[in-house]
């Protein structure tokens, strides 16, 4: 049995095709189409389909379904295809200046909701598990005091605020807000934000 991660990001399919140019475009579950600009070897482009996750600033590739015109899912095992995905990714430039979406493999996906589990059989679908939250994790409603900077929890916990770019952005979100935590286990919570620097010193 082989996992591998499943981020959060939008499914949906990378076509390499030439029209008669080399063209590529992110296709999502809908139907929907968005030509993309990358840089990849002219010979990927002969009809390649590639599983994928769209972020914001990202395309994860996660399998190959055809490679040049040739159906490889049913073909082979997901291991076998892996082996092929991270070759063709050696293919792919980075090119920042030109590129719509920056290409990776799933397997650096940042944010992971859960796993992909799949057998040895060739043409076998995986079976998805999503992460059950940690119990030390949970979003929290929290209530602003009368002494600045002194946040408290519904439970009579105390919200944790050790940097004046996260006492900012506390105090612009009102007396009374959401937000995810993260248990200290010594009756004060840690609030868990996108943006490191609001809860790191460093």
């Amino acid at each position: 049995m082989i996992s591998v991660p499943q981020g959060k990001g939008i499914p949906g399919w990378l076509v390499l095709s030439r029209n008669p140019t080399p063209t590529a475009l992110f296709v999502n579950r809908n139907g929907d189409i968005q030509p993309i600009r990358i840089v990849w070897d002219e010979r990927c482009f002969e009809d390649t389909i590639f599983r994928v996750e769209k972020t914001s600033t990202h395309l994860y590739l996660a399998d190959v379904w055809m490679f040049n015109g040739v159906p490889i899912f049913e073909r082979t095992t997901f291991e076998e295809r892996q082996t092929l995905l991270k070759s063709l990714f050696q293919l792919y430039t980075p090119c920042k200046s030109f590129e719509t979406y920056r290409i990776d493999l799933r397997e650096n996906v940042p944010d992971v909701r859960g796993r992909e589990y799949y057998t040895n059989e060739r043409g076998a679908r995986g079976i998805f598990i999503e992460d059950k939250p940690s119990e030390d994790e949970s979003l929290q409603e929290i209530v602003k005091t009368d002494i600045p900077d002194v946040y408290r929890l519904s439970n009579g916990d105390y919200l944790r605020v050790p940097t004046l770019a996260l006492s900012q952005h506390l105090r612009s979100l009102g007396p009374k807000f959401t937000v995810k935590c993260s248990n200290n286990k010594d009756g004060t919570w840690t609030p868990l934000l996108s943006s490191n620097p609001l809860t790191n010193e460093d």
